[in-house]
């Protein structure tokens, strides 16, 4: 995989430091989404090159919906509030899918600019929860 555009650098690297943040300071939670997310980057990045070359829009779509699915579970069984965000996000990036699939005349610049959006509000979020959690802890063990 190779990264040719600044979008795909900065998505890189916002998704390094979030999920960096939450192996390095996060509980359970936020380090089974952390892994969740980096895998469905990567698996993203290749499932794009050949759903290209076979003509499969539903490949990304499909990690999508798997992250979601990780995701709503989390957050569904933790005592986080951010995954409940993490996971409206989600949503509303497989929404986004689902429309361009129903109304194929959907602005392609728009629907970039909306998976994106909803995408860096996801790492956001496992990013602020991540940040609270180390919060939290260092101000449980102060003297």
């Amino acid at each position: 995989m190779t990264l040719h555009t600044f979008h795909q650098w900065a998505s890189l690297i916002v998704l390094l430091t979030s999920c960096g943040f939450a192996l390095s300071f996060g509980g359970r939670p936020e380090r089974l989404s952390a892994v969740a997310m980096i895998l469905a980057w990567f698996a993203s990045a290749v499932l794009m090159r050949a759903a290209r070359e076979a003509g499969l829009d539903i490949a990304v779509m499909t990690v999508d919906i798997v992250l979601f699915l990780v995701v709503l579970a989390i957050s569904l069984t933790s005592d986080r509030w951010w995954p409940m965000w993490a996971s409206a996000f989600l949503g509303l990036i497989v929404l986004v899918h689902l429309a361009v699939m129903l109304d194929p005349k959907i602005w392609g610049r728009a629907y970039f600019a909306a998976s994106n959006l909803f995408s860096y509000l996801t790492m956001f979020a496992l990013l602020i929860g991540s940040l609270s959690r180390a919060s939290g802890q260092r101000q449980t063990s102060a003297p």
